[in-house]
């Protein structure tokens, strides 16, 4: 009986295993980079055009508002840079 015996064919599976698209990803990565650092520059942007004109009596609560939008920019870069 062994010797009518036949293997099956070899069937590579080189073809058949699953690649995922690495130049896509690599794009998709190098967009989202490009995005974070935008965001990073404009939000230091922001900071230098926080300017006010106020009379002298109006002067500690414009300092007060600014120093909170400061306070909120210094959070945003924070938070972008611990993404990178």
């Amino acid at each position: 009986m062994g010797r009518f015996y036949k293997t099956a064919g070899p069937q590579f599976i080189d073809n058949n295993i699953y690649r995922p698209p690495w130049e896509l990803a690599t794009q998709v990565i190098g967009n989202i980079d490009q995005d974070i650092a935008e965001n990073e520059a404009a939000l230091l942007a922001l900071s230098g055009q926080l300017k006010a004109d106020s009379l002298k009596a109006d002067q500690p609560r414009v300092r007060e508002i600014i120093s909170g939008y400061e306070n909120q920019i210094d959070e945003l870069a924070s938070k972008i840079q611990k993404i990178l």
